[in-house]
Order: C-alpha cells, then sequence, then structure tokens
C-alpha cells in the first residue's frame, strides 16, 4: 500500500498558542443541561483570530440553579457578568438571546492551564 497524503500534518492543528493577548471571535454555542432537562448552562466556543492552526478556546458560563445558595447564585452571576461585558454582549432585564453571542469578538487574555492532564488556553479576566 502507498502513502496516503492528507494534505497537512494532523500535529500542526490544535495547537496551543502562547500566555498572551488575542482577538476572540465566538463561533458557536452549546447548551448544557441537567438530567431533567434543565438548561445549566452554555459552552462558548471561540476561534483565535489570526491563528487558525490553534484549538478553540472554551468558556463555560454557568447559569443559577433552584439547588444554589445564595452566595454560589451570586458568584455565578458575577462570573456571567465579567464574560458578558467583556464580549458586549446584552443582558437587558436578566435576559439571553443565544443569537447574541455568535460572531461577537473581544481582545482577551489567554493563560495555558492543565485540567487532569490535558492543557488548553483559557481566558484570563482580571489582572494580567
Amino acid at each position: 500500500m502507498s502513502f496516503i497524503d492528507l494534505g497537512i500534518d494532523p500535529n500542526e492543528v490544535d495547537k496551543l498558542v502562547p500566555e498572551g493577548s488575542y482577538e476572540l471571535v465566538v463561533s458557536d454555542l452549546k447548551e448544557s443541561k441537567i438530567d431533567d432537562g434543565t438548561l445549566k448552562g452554555l459552552l462558548v466556543i471561540h476561534e483565535i483570530q489570526g491563528h487558525p492552526e490553534a484549538a478553540n478556546v472554551l468558556h463555560n458560563i454557568s447559569f443559577p440553579l433552584p439547588g444554589d445558595d445564595d452566595e454560589k447564585k451570586l458568584n455565578k452571576i458575577r462570573f456571567m457578568k465579567r464574560y458578558l461585558q467583556l464580549f458586549n454582549i446584552p443582558c437587558a432585564g436578566g435576559r439571553l438571546d443565544p443569537m447574541d453571542f455568535i460572531g461577537k469578538r473581544a481582545e482577551c487574555f489567554l493563560v495555558i492551564e492543565d485540567y487532569e492532564g490535558m492543557e488548553s488556553n483559557k481566558i484570563k479576566f482580571g489582572k494580567r
């Protein structure tokens, strides 16, 4: 059997970028639900502009749930607010339209984080 030319080396895609500032654009959005079908949050998928070889940057937005205590609910709202302000996504009257996410852009500082042995780029909020 002869070699198959894939046209691209699989080792050259889904790479991490070095820590620093990058323009991200929201390319997709996935809902996450708990077992009873209640919406528990959104997984926001970002592309790094100018880096087509880079892995997408994922960001979870968690919604307050009925079983959360007051402090947990407040923290979820604070984290969500930070993200919505950064990407200039409206939330008038406490209502989100998922279509407002797609195509939104923001300059973000990315770091490299390890989670259970898997490294990925993550958005760093706050002081750099």
